[in-house]
């Protein structure tokens, strides 16, 4: 399916278009788009941002896909959940009140240097991606993201991490 994210004055509006299951189709065979997912376990990731319906949304989404998510409003309490936890990938909000993503990432690869570290904006800010430190920022995404989208992120962020650490990468 797709999400969209309409942000309007103050406020964001969340669209979310599924594919409805034919009723005669049989229940083993999974929708094109899933097919050409890459093959996942479930995660611990680290979600980091400010705005409540997109962290309430990702968490949803997250749990729906099998994954453990953390998810937080901002720096600070990023770092306490990496303090007391290990993750496959932190995804974080370039923007958070107080201290930016990227300065976040930094400190959460200092504290787990293995950790990949994935920076998503809302679309409009990719120069600002780019401009990113590849040494401290492993990936970068613009919101919305869809499903398959997601999903080959987190692949590769956990694929990441998991080499780092010298262990056997997630596959079902």
């Amino acid at each position: 399916g797709d999400l969209i994210l309409a942000t309007t004055g103050a406020g964001a509006r969340f669209e979310l278009d599924l594919p409805a299951a034919s009723p005669d189709a049989p229940s083993s065979q999974a929708p094109a788009s899933e097919a050409a997912a890459p093959a996942t376990c479930p995660l611990r990731l680290l979600v980091v941002d400010d705005e409540a319906p997109v962290r309430e949304m990702l968490g949803d989404l997250l749990a729906s896909e099998g994954h453990e998510a953390t998810i937080v409003d901002g720096a600070e309490p990023a770092l306490v959940a990496a303090a007391a936890g290990r993750y496959h990938a932190a995804l974080v909000d370039l923007s958070l009140p107080g201290r930016s993503g990227p300065d976040l990432a930094r400190d959460l690869r200092s504290e787990d240097p293995a950790l990949a570290v994935v920076v998503i904006t809302g679309w409009g800010r990719e120069r600002e991606l780019a401009e990113l430190d590849p040494a401290v920022v492993d990936l970068t995404a613009t919101k919305p993201m869809d499903l398959p989208q997601l999903r080959r992120l987190l692949h590769h962020a956990a694929r990441l991490t998991a080499g780092r650490r010298g262990d056997p990468p997630c596959e079902e």
